[in-house]
């Protein structure tokens, strides 16, 4: 020390500094992980950065958005206050599920992903509809119809005609123009007169 004293002490004070990518939660750290949908569903092995290097983190099948994925040891290492070694925290993962952008996904994918979703039953769209659309057709079109009009005048040729024959005309000429059950309707009524 000064003066012949005794040697002092070398004090050190550490400020960690936020990082925009890392949360820290006690011993754990915690990221998003962005996870592409195929991977999300069917599961796999992602290799992952950490404070610590390079990682392999497991996907397990079916994982959702939000679910946490955890890396064990990865975190914070703190000596235990026992002395009885070193704790170690874990990398937590936030699973960020995303999709297949559109100019990502070619007609032949859009048609792939539409079968996965009629498999499990969770496909809202008509995809006869969606195939005629991506054809070129259209409501406004002289022969699309009209989605709306043909399946008002279906309905209402099945409803209303009278017998196969009334059925089968209201059908046909319903489909095209809308109209055909009530007019085949009327043509039976002033035969009744």
């Amino acid at each position: 020390g000064r003066c012949g004293g005794p040697p002092g002490d070398l004090i050190v004070r550490l400020e960690v500094y936020p990082d925009p990518n890392l949360r820290r939660c006690g011993l754990d750290l915690e990221s998003d992980l962005p996870l592409d949908v195929f991977t999300a569903a069917a599961g796999g092995r992602m290799r992952v950065e950490t404070v610590r290097g390079a990682g392999w983190l497991e996907v397990p099948p079916g994982t959702q958005p939000g679910d946490v994925l955890r890396l064990p040891g990865a975190g914070v290492v703190r000596a235990a206050p026992d002395g009885s070694g070193l704790l170690r925290g874990d990398h937590c993962f936030s699973a960020l599920v995303t999709l297949p952008r559109p100019d990502q996904l070619c007609g032949e994918g859009r048609r792939l992903m539409r079968r996965l979703g009629e498999l499990y039953g969770n496909y809202n769209c008509c995809t006869e509809d969606c195939e005629y659309e991506e054809k070129g057709g259209g409501e406004d079109e002289g022969g699309g119809g009209g989605g709306k009009d043909a399946s008002a005048g279906v309905g209402a040729g099945v409803g209303d005609g009278e017998g196969e024959e009334g059925g089968d005309a209201g059908i046909g000429e319903g489909g095209l123009k809308g109209s055909g059950a009530g007019s085949e309707r009327g043509g039976m009524d002033k035969e009744k007169t």
